[in-house]
């Protein structure tokens, strides 16, 4: 009665202060979750009773309420979609999406999801970030908020507006302590950081993501972008599927012969293979080599280096909630270390032949197409060209690539154990130094695809010839799955060489790829059905400093459907790049993203958003009338006469700064000498040298001015710029050359980034070009 409504408002405002266990009594059917939806419900319970409403009706009524879009939304994946009953059945982690954008709100909202978490046996997994151009003190709150209330943070972009993401994130960092941050990861790419946070989950954990709740928008710059959490979540949410469990990594290196088996009940616990622990059979976390990084219920490798060895690193990854580590047999945790620990060991003959095993297992239980880059130069640009281009035929998200030029024994093995079900695609660089590596990486990689960049004089020291590099990449071939690709460059010499191991694959199709006017084999092919490749590529590059790339794509018949393309003409499209060596790495990736499944639009679209990353030709504008190239990362004689045939086809003065070639054995001189003969000869005005080789070498044909160390050539690149004349500021490559362009090139051991870096830092405008 309206009587005994100020005793129900009474009531109603002690529930909502009152804790949940008398909200929940009184409220027992309530849909909603969290204390706080609890306490609103009191309130308007008491309120609207006070005016005449009847309690039952009321809280029928509440009962049946749904929370506006974006507040605390649960999502459902394959709502209204025809699926398979195996596929819509599959265990999934929940995911939430909520509004909260405040430390108070997602405080509330975390503490309201942390119950169904426990209920569930999981953990509670948060993505968050900070508006920009907003109040930049709750950047911190956030970050400590979260922390208390979920088990692993992603922090990530909000809407950025006009402020840098990462400049946003640092200051939400600011907020944890540094032992707190091995439970965070860190992407500024909102799609990204969504998709891994789901990654990160297992099917018992919930996932919240919150900030952006409703919005369908992402502001960035100015921008507002079409960007969706929920839709964004979906994608990803539909296609999870649970990662093996450490069950199952047992018995993968059980059945390639690496598991040690000792009489002990902890060692026999330790292997995984007799009384496991309960959450043995769960799927796995991420797997890590680092302990800095996050490894929350994931497997740690210890990896041996040159200069580390992870061992010494397992107790820490362990204690910071890695369910396992890969250890060498002769193991033992340290004195000290909790009992529960030591039956966490999986212990191998070798650490690194288990982790290839791992690798080469897990890229078959993901199972879907993948294209491995080999060759002596051009790998890693060739590969950011593909991904460019499979980007933006699949979507962000769902393209896995080599992080860096991640290629090696180590590298390799890392990247693949990074594939997720998500993934419809991927695109590896297998690299070598040494003879018979490139075989073990290669089964292990298992590729749809494979590229040949090309062959040349790389690891001469440990390759003695260019045919043994050839013959070395090669052998990748042989581990091409059925129906697969390989693409070839034009190259009279080793054609034949690569064209012997494809004799018996007539199921494999070929591509060639290279410039116009390029001359390759005619009679390396003729036992092929076809009688020569299936689909030829050739790049031609139009005059001045930024390449104008045209590609001419002819398909012959009998070409598979899969490379949907006829004869066509694609681009021109513009690179910021020097050489016409790009133009051929854009031929190897246009014929490559078309193995995997790319559209021609797709390729012109995506590859003419490439740019050089920093160490491989980025071009950087130092002052109005000067550009710097970085093409620091490294050096062998085939990349320097690149590089110095790009440079020399500049107008304005040049200069290139040449430090030593590693790894040129025996024959280090004569390459010392041949690439400083070969820039004399091309006009380049300024040669300056650095190294020991390079310094012998120049005073021995009088060529170039040495220097004794960096420092001293830094000191005087920055008396040279400062007499270089003033101009117009441009960052158009388009243009015309500007004054005076230097050009920086060195093998790795060298460390030339030191000298790029010091300029860019000196001058404080170093702009990468753009067109």
């Amino acid at each position: 009665t309206r009587s005994s409504a100020p005793g129900l408002l009474q009531i109603g405002l002690q529930m909502a202060k009152a804790g949940p266990d008398l909200a929940a009594a009184v409220f027992k059917d309530f849909p909603l979750p969290g204390l706080h939806n609890l306490q609103n419900a009191a309130v308007v319970t008491g309120l609207l009773h006070a005016y005449g409403y009847a309690p039952d009706r009321l809280l029928h009524a509440l009962n049946r309420f749904v929370l506006p879009e974006g507040r605390l939304q649960r999502l459902e994946p394959f709502k209204g979609k025809a699926v398979s009953p195996e596929r819509a059945g599959l265990s999934r982690p929940t995911v939430w999406v909520d509004f909260a954008h405040t430390a108070d709100a997602l405080e509330q909202v975390l503490r309201a999801l942390r119950p169904l978490a426990s209920a569930s046996k999981g953990e509670l997994i948060v993505v968050f970030g900070c508006g920009g151009d907003r109040d930049a003190a709750k950047r911190p709150l956030m970050a400590k908020a979260a922390y208390a209330g979920a088990s692993q943070l992603v922090i990530t972009s909000d809407n950025p507006r006009t402020e840098v993401p990462e400049s946003i994130i640092d200051q939400i960092l600011e907020g944890l302590e540094p032992k707190q941050r091995v439970h965070v990861l860190v992407e500024p790419d909102r799609r990204l950081a969504i998709a891994k946070a789901i990654d990160l989950a297992g099917p018992a954990d919930h996932v919240l993501i919150a900030g952006k709740g409703h919005e369908t928008y992402q502001e960035i710059q100015g921008v507002r972008l079409p960007f969706d959490d929920r839709q964004v979540a979906l994608q990803f949410l539909e296609s999870y599927r649970p990662l093996p469990s450490l069950e199952t990594i047992c018995q993968w290196l059980k059945a390639d012969g690496l598991l040690v088996f000792e009489p002990s009940d902890e060692s026999a616990r330790g292997s995984g293979l007799s009384q496991p622990p309960a959450d043995w059979l769960e799927p796995l976390g991420p797997i890590c080599s680092d302990s800095r990084l996050p490894c929350r219920h994931g497997l740690f490798v210890a990896i041996k280096g040159e200069t580390f060895d992870g061992h010494d690193f397992v107790a820490t990854a362990l204690e910071q909630g890695a369910r396992a580590a890969l250890v060498a047999s002769a193991y033992r945790l340290p004195e000290g270390t909790r009992a529960d620990q030591r039956h966490r060991l999986i212990k191998v003959r070798d650490v690194q032949q288990a982790l290839t095993s791992l690798s080469g297992h897990w890229r078959r239980w993901w199972a879907g197409p993948l294209a491995a880059v080999l060759g002596s130069n051009g790998k890693t640009t060739v590969k950011e060209m593909t991904s460019l281009a499979l980007l933006e035929a699949f979507g962000q998200g769902h393209v896995h690539a080599t992080r860096g030029n991640l290629n090696n024994h180590i590298g390799l093995p890392m990247t693949l154990l990074g594939l997720r079900p998500r993934h419809r695609v991927a695109v590896v660089e297998i690299g070598m130094n040494h003879p018979n590596e490139i075989q073990e990486l290669a089964r292990a990689a298992a590729p749809t695809a494979v590229v040949i960049t090309n062959a040349q004089r790389e690891h001469q020291e440990f390759m003695q010839t260019v045919e043994a590099c050839a013959r070395e990449n090669g052998a990748a071939l042989d581990f091409i799955e059925p129906k697969g690709f390989a693409a070839l460059p034009c190259d009279l010499d080793h054609e034949p060489i690569w064209a012997s191991r494809l004799q018996a694959r007539t199921d494999i199709q070929l591509i060639r790829f290279g410039l116009q006017g390029q001359p390759a084999s005619t009679t390396a092919w003729t036992q092929r059905p076809l009688g020569r490749p299936n689909l030829e590529l050739r790049a031609s590059a139009g005059p001045g400093p930024s390449l104008a790339v045209s590609l001419v794509i002819e398909r012959h018949e009998e070409a598979t459907s899969f490379l949907a393309v006829e004869t066509e003409t694609l681009g021109p499209v513009r690179l910021p790049a020097i050489g016409e060596h790009y133009a051929s790495n854009f031929a190897a990736a246009a014929g490559l993203a078309l193995a995997m499944g790319a559209a021609p639009k797709s390729l012109q679209r995506g590859l003419a958003r490439f740019a050089p990353v920093n160490g491989r030709g980025k071009v950087h504008q130092i002052l109005p009338n000067a550009w710097l190239v970085d093409d620091s990362y490294n050096a062998n004689p085939d990349s320097v006469l690149a590089a110095v045939k790009a440079l020399a086809g500049l107008e304005g003065a040049r200069l290139i700064v040449l430090g030593d070639m590693g790894e040129v054995g025996d024959q280090g001189p004569a390459f010392h000498q041949e690439v400083l003969q070969k820039a004399s000869q091309a006009g380049i005005e300024e040669i300056w040298l650095l190294g020991e080789a390079m310094t012998s070498a120049g005073r021995r044909l009088g060529i170039g001015r040495s220097f004794a160390d960096l420092p001293a050539l830094s000191a005087a690149l920055q008396d040279f710029f400062e007499k270089v004349p003033p101009g117009q500021p441009s960052l158009d490559l388009q243009a015309q050359a500007p004054a005076l362009t230097a050009w920086v090139k060195g093998s790795r051991f060298m460390r030339l980034e030191r000298l790029v870096n010091g300029l860019l830092s000196h001058y404080a405008k170093g702009l990468a070009c753009s067109c």
